[in-house]
């Protein structure tokens, strides 16, 4: 994993993901911001797959909407995400996302710091993250 001087990032993106096991699925969101400004947003629901794949789909997401050579910080409730992002766990399980997170920061030359928060704390992006996946898998519970 690339990091970044102490300077500021030009981007931060915020990612959180939720799960339902009685409808075994969920959705992820992503929030990227520019200039403290919020210049994207979106949010998928993900079926059969656990909400540990769901926290590393939003940041892949979020990820692939970065240009290339971007530096950005990634702030995430995650700690699943930040230990093994930040090579403190071993990444047995997921190989495939986290082959394409490696994919994405060599092959776009980003600039990555990942930065756990912790969730419901007050931090109003993490908050609007978390809203956006609540909206988005209240789908799966209408069915």
């Amino acid at each position: 994993m690339t990091t970044h001087p102490e300077e500021s990032p030009t981007y931060i993106a915020y990612t959180d993901s939720g799960y339902h096991i009685s409808r075994n699925g969920g959705a992820y969101a992503y929030i990227l911001l520019k200039g403290g400004e919020v210049i994207r947003k979106e949010a998928s629901l993900f079926l059969h797959e656990s909400n540990n794949r769901g926290e590393l789909h939003a940041i892949i997401a979020a990820m692939e909407n970065l240009p290339e050579g971007a530096d950005v910080e990634i702030r995430t409730d995650s700690q699943y995400a930040v230990n093994t992002l930040t090579g403190e766990w071993l990444q047995r399980r997921n190989t495939d996302l986290f082959a394409r997170w490696h994919e994405l920061v060599r092959g776009r030359k980003l600039k990555v710091k990942v930065v756990w928060i912790r969730a419901h704390s007050g931090d109003a992006y993490n908050q609007m993250c978390d809203d956006l996946c609540c909206e988005t898998a209240a789908v799966l519970l209408e069915q």
